[in-house]
């Protein structure tokens, strides 16, 4: 159906929504491979542009844990250290700061994207920073694991992953799995 739209009228794929979304955006949600092949092919420059929290169509599909679309996108743009969000953001911070395990786990097992790692946004938050912050032990794990994670990395309060993990809503100590 997109590739007929595209064919009698191919500006329908670059219009955008209250959210500045636009088709992309929503493909790369909804976990749509078919359209995200199209569009990123036959519309690339829709790659690049961002809705209005600064999201690019593969924060997106980090932040919903749809793998099989960032690998699309990746395709079509890999570079993926040039891929930031308005907060400096990389797709793995993305997954880890919305606990999506699968994402952080596929790219620790991509070469061409374990230099995501470490990286820092504007805030000097790197993704096991965001993972600890946002309590989700399972990918705190994941990234602890992997042995090029610097775990000592500061932020720009001068805390690690370990100081911005939560406390126990009782004032009781640190939760424990960073």
């Amino acid at each position: 159906m997109l590739e007929e739209m595209a064919k009698v009228n191919p500006e329908l794929m670059q219009l955008k929504d209250g959210k500045r979304r636009n088709v992309l955006h929503w493909a790369a949600h909804r976990g749509n491979i078919d359209a995200v092949r199209f569009l990123s092919s036959q519309f690339p420059s829709s790659m690049f542009e961002m809705d209005n929290k600064g999201f690019l169509s593969i924060h997106i599909a980090s932040k919903k844990g749809h793998v099989k679309v960032i690998k699309e996108l990746l395709k079509q743009w890999p570079y993926p250290e040039e891929l930031l969000n308005k907060e400096g953001q990389n797709i793995l911070h993305v997954a880890a700061k919305s606990g999506k395990n699968n994402v952080v786990k596929y790219i620790l097992e991509t070469p061409t994207l374990v230099k995501l790692l470490n990286e820092k946004d504007i805030n000097g938050n790197t993704p096991l920073h965001l993972a600890a912050m946002h309590s989700h032990p399972a990918v705190v794990l994941t990234l602890t694991w992997e042995k090029k994670t610097n775990i000592n990395l500061l932020n720009n309060e001068s805390l690690t992953a370990f100081d911005v993990s939560p406390r126990f809503s009782n004032g009781g100590i640190r939760a424990q799995y960073v």
